[in-house]
């Protein structure tokens, strides 16, 4: 069985797994910019990025991301 190369991005214990790193960067950029409260005071936000081999059926399966 074929694995493709997915993309692990993990914020806040919540992981994003994609195969098209562009939605890994569009996200973070996202979080980033909009979605981080202005008013916390974070020092340092930790993300951790990976990679991981799925199958399709695999990626089929992953729960539905429901964000950070």
């Amino acid at each position: 069985m074929k694995k493709i190369k997915c993309y692990t991005m993990t914020l806040f214990g919540s992981t994003l797994t994609d195969p098209d790193i562009n939605n890994i960067l569009e996200t973070l950029k996202i979080e980033l910019e909009e979605n981080l409260d202005d008013s916390e005071d974070f020092e340092s936000i930790d993300f951790a990025f990976g990679i991981k081999y799925l199958s399709q059926n695999e990626i089929d399966n992953l729960p539905e991301f429901d964000g950070f």
